[in-house]
């Protein structure tokens, strides 16, 4: 071989090896972050990495670090690989709507995922938790709670490191992430649980923390869980799969205190609505049970539509002493199916030296409408308050009679507040409900100045002087 042989030979051993390592380069990495490429390169790689896995690790290659994320690949699809065609493919489908970068393609994305629960969602949620956190419209780690009861919002508030964290944990235990939750222990069964309580919160923001007690009652947030109007159903609809029934008796006892009542009451009403909840009937009837308990349970079957006998609510409240149960029986009670029972129950408590009983009895008036004497005793509460709040709600529950004797009442409390100045923003709200039941309007659409209302005020004043006496049945 001549010495110009001998270099070509040479050269094109160099290029031979140039090439073998280039390929052997292009073998190893792994998508980067937020990079362009879809997730058919990722299922490629992962299979590819599963083949590499079955052949012989030389001494060198296990000095190597490990590519956690290639792990977690690998397992995404030796996992999606044990699953049915048709979930298969669904789940292929929601991971390429995920890789996309539109919300509209994460929310589809996300649902189809809540829907199946596949364990292949693990792997595939802590990789997406570190590639695509900062962009998603959702928490990737209350979504991985959701899944599995492993905490992931807990100390690590970067999502990097907390995929990274996971991402160990899956490494050294993936039995422990389990999406059955018929199998997981009480303590993830409760990070599930509390995960699914805040998404519920915002749209359920009606539970009584003590602090607040001073302002508040339950009758708002109950209204958003029992009301089948559409504006009040704002929160996400829960998934059937994220809920089993060993969640029952965990909820019934979370709902014993009034904090997170209506999340307890709203998951429990979807487990009966699946049939996952057949006792909550008997624990409504059980008279040795709490009464929170008892109210938690009435709430679910309301919250699903179902009726709640009324005389077993009027039972509880006569043995319910304190503040809190007290409000919440009284509201859980105007849900019930006999509203003259509710109209009754709800007048008795009018003169109670409680103001927030009061205010809670004329929030329930004002939905259900009451009688003469209802109307008499809210008319006192209008001549003697100086709450602004109680004030509201009873004029809101005197207008629900729509009677002249009503229209006579708000004309009262008009004088009332013009000759003492008690709240010149109550003109305003007296003159709304005054609308309802004159059937004129009285003001303009639009912000106005304090003037404008005591003006507005005095007008109404001065034409019941002039019309009372051809009202029928009105009460001076």
């Amino acid at each position: 071989m001549d010495e110009r042989t001998s270099w070509a030979t040479r050269t094109l051993y160099l290029l031979a090896a140039l090439m073998a390592l280039h390929g052997a380069a292009q073998f190893t990495i792994s998508r980067a972050p937020n990079s362009g490429s879809d997730r058919g390169q990722d299922r490629a790689i992962a299979a590819t990495a599963e083949e590499a896995s079955q052949k012989p690790v030389s001494a060198q290659d296990t000095n190597q670090p490990q590519d956690w994320k290639t792990s977690l690949r690998k397992d995404y699809l030796s996992l999606l690989a044990s699953e049915s065609v048709v979930r298969k493919a669904e789940l292929e489908r929601a991971d390429d709507l995920l890789e996309s970068t539109g919300q509209d393609g994460y929310g589809e994305g996300i649902l189809i995922l809540r829907k199946l629960r596949s364990p292949s969602s693990v792997p595939l949620m802590i990789c997406l938790l570190d590639e695509k956190a900062d962009a998603m419209p959702y928490d990737l780690r209350q979504m991985i709670e959701i899944f599995t009861g492993q905490e992931a919002r807990s100390g690590q508030t970067d999502s990097h490191k907390t995929a990274e964290e996971l991402a160990a944990k899956w490494s050294s235990n993936k039995a422990s992430f389990s999406v059955d939750e018929s199998k997981m222990d009480t303590k993830r069964l409760l990070v599930v649980i509390n995960a699914l309580f805040d998404e519920e919160r915002p749209g359920l923001d009606g539970h009584v923390p003590r602090p607040y007690l001073t302002k508040s009652t339950p009758y708002q947030g109950i209204h958003r869980l029992v009301s089948t109007d559409d504006y009040f159903h704002r929160g996400p609809e829960l998934n059937q799969s994220d809920l089993d029934q060993t969640m029952v008796p965990l909820l019934l006892e979370l709902g014993q205190p009034a904090n997170d009542r209506t999340c307890c009451a709203k998951l429990l009403g979807q487990l009966r609505a699946a049939g996952k909840a057949p006792q909550l009937k008997l624990v409504i009837n059980d008279v040795n049970q709490d009464l929170g308990t008892r109210i938690c349970a009435a709430l679910s079957l309301l919250a699903g539509g179902e009726s709640v006998d009324s005389s077993v609510i009027q039972g509880m409240l006569a043995k319910a002493h304190d503040v809190d149960t007290q409000m919440w029986l009284l509201t859980t009670l105007s849900f019930c199916s006999d509203k003259t029972a509710a109209a009754s129950t709800a007048t008795e408590y009018l003169t109670h030296p409680n103001r927030l009983i009061r205010q809670n009895a004329c929030e329930v008036l004002a939905s259900v409408p009451g009688s003469t004497t209802t109307l008499a005793a809210l008319s006192r509460i209008l001549q003697t308050s100086t709450d602004r709040t109680e004030l509201d709600c009873a004029m809101r529950a005197v207008a629900t009679t729509g009677t002249p004797a009503a229209t006579a009442t708000l004309i009262a409390f008009l004088k009332r507040n013009l000759n003492t100045n008690i709240d010149a923003d109550l003109n305003s709200q007296a003159l709304i409900e005054l609308e309802k039941v004159t059937d004129r309007q009285w003001t303009e659409a639009g912000a106005h100045p304090t003037e404008y209302y005591h003006d507005k005020a005095r007008e109404a004043v001065r034409w019941w002087e002039s019309h009372k006496d051809s009202a029928p049945n009105h009460s001076h």
